[in-house]
């Protein structure tokens, strides 16, 4: 564990582990689920959402910079007491194992739905959170790397997306603003939870080689995570039109059907493929983060055993939904309250922090 902790994260490995923390299985949903309420303004709820996460980003950060050499959970039982701060940190890792499990799940859905595959759930959960394990329990240093693999494994996807764009299309986003501007603001609790991932600020500070231009890469990273949603609402409800994309439970895939390519039949096939590699990442950061805490809460020796202790956990979560709409109810229900826990979580702790004028030891 130690061997890892003396290495730094990049500016580039920090934009690519939150770009991946962000950008995951969600992609696929987002534009029904945003659709539904804010209508063919979903891009208005988006850009709003973005703003609050800027803001947010930006707590997260002052946070950080009270104990630039702490983790998480080094800080919280500082600032909170050995009780208190212990009870926060095993919370956010439930959070992290549930997140990391839904992440699976849907996505696991999905496939067996477009690609009709004959083996068991479990077995195929198994294989998942093998590779998984694997990747939280060698470190920081692998996880980081990792990110930047899929960031270019991926990327070629998102431009095969915008290939059968017919700009003439454009009146099914219009006319802008139809039912006012509050349904746009209602649906901004569905966009603002497809930002989860920021928290890990919190986590991956102190490890960062160069701080004075965190916070630039960091808004970085959360405008092309705008951009990307953004673009992919824009771009559906225009080729799909928005009473098509309301009543389609994946969009994106349908979408993706348009895409033509000689030598490829199917891209949504293709992008199933692809887009593998995406999900573990999703999950296995949110695992190593949730480990990760929990390894600095004991001994910082102990990772190896936490990453291999836990794992049944997120296996069990995967295993209760026994439907589709049963994952979906479960993904909102630790969205709400996981977004709760980690949006007062900063500021929980920079108010006792100040109250009590603790700061940092060195």
């Amino acid at each position: 564990m130690k061997r890892h902790e003396q290495r730094k994260i990049s500016q580039f490995e920090w934009y690519s582990i939150l770009l991946g923390a962000l950008i995951g299985v969600g992609i696929t949903t987002l534009p029904r689920e945003i659709t539904a309420t804010a209508g063919r303004d979903g891009w208005v709820t988006v850009t709003v959402a973005t703003v609050l996460v800027l803001l947010y980003s930006q707590i997260c950060i002052y946070y950080a910079k009270m104990f630039p050499d702490k983790t998480l959970a080094q800080s919280s039982v500082l600032v909170l007491g050995k009780y208190l701060g212990s009870a926060l940190i095993v919370l956010y890792a439930i959070y992290t194992f549930f997140t990391a499990a839904i992440v699976l799940r849907m996505f696991m859905e999905l496939v067996y739905v477009y690609l009709q595959i004959t083996v068991p759930l479990l077995f195929a959960m198994f294989i998942n959170m093998v590779v998984i394990v694997y990747l939280s329990r060698c470190g920081l240093s692998t996880v980081a790397r990792f990110t930047i693999v899929v960031l270019y494994a991926t990327a070629p996807l998102f431009f095969l997306f915008f290939q059968p764009i017919m700009f003439r299309e454009y009146v099914n986003l219009l006319p802008v603003f139809e039912k006012g501007i509050a349904p746009s603001l209602l649906a901004t609790q569905e966009a603002v939870l497809a930002f989860l991932g920021v928290e890990l600020i919190l986590i991956f500070y102190p490890y960062i080689n160069n701080k004075n231009s965190f916070s630039k890469v960091t808004t970085l990273a959360i405008g092309s995570v705008w951009f990307i949603y953004t673009s992919i609402i824009v771009v559906i409800v225009m080729m799909m039109g928005i009473e098509q994309v309301e009543i389609t439970y994946w969009p994106f895939l349908e979408y993706m059907k348009l895409v033509e390519m000689e030598i490829f039949e199917r891209l949504d096939t293709l992008f199933i493929y692809m887009w593998t590699s995406k999900v573990l990442l999703v999950a296995g950061i949110q695992y190593f983060a949730g480990t990760f805490s929990l390894a600095h809460l004991t001994n910082k020796d102990y990772h190896d055993i936490w990453t291999l202790a836990c794992w049944p956990i997120v296996i069990a979560i995967t295993w209760y939904p026994d439907s589709t709409p049963q994952i979906e109810e479960l993904a909102g229900y630790v969205g709400l309250y996981g977004g709760i826990l980690v949006g007062v979580m900063p500021i929980l702790l920079i108010t006792v922090a100040k109250l009590r004028g603790i700061r940092n030891e060195n």
